[in-house]
């Protein structure tokens, strides 16, 4: 059973690849800020990219959602990463991403990215909240 993702010689260039569209992920949803209680297109890109990227199961839950990557026969106790999306209210009635959650919504997805193919003997539950 892995501990850490591997980073031999082919997947160093997969790991780069990776690293690269997170980045165009963080610019993308740095771009279209939303009102607190209005990120449909944020939660809709960030479902976009979990679902064509990995085989994870993908559940609306209230205003946000999880995505659970399940391990049929782990034995090791189930954990869960978390990470807001929502941008900060402007006094003229825009959004901003001022807060750093642009960056933390993209390294989840990076997170849910990585262990892709990995055994971890565990459920991983990846939280999505606006």
């Amino acid at each position: 059973m892995s501990r850490f993702p591997k980073s031999g010689p082919g997947q160093r260039g997969e790991r780069q690849m990776e690293l690269e569209e997170i980045r165009a992920l963080r610019r993308a949803l740095h771009q279209c800020p939303e009102p607190p209680g209005e990120e449909v297109r944020t939660k809709a890109l960030l479902m976009d990219v979990l679902r064509a990227r990995t085989g994870l199961e993908l559940h609306p839950c209230g205003e946000g959602f999880y995505a659970a990557r399940r391990e049929p026969g782990g034995t090791r106790p189930p954990v869960a990463l978390r990470a807001d999306y929502d941008a900060l209210a402007l006094p003229d009635g825009g959004a901003a991403h001022l807060c750093g959650h642009d960056g933390h919504a993209a390294a989840l997805c990076g997170a849910a990215l990585s262990l892709q193919g990995e055994t971890l003997g565990r459920d991983v539950f990846f939280l999505f909240q606006p």
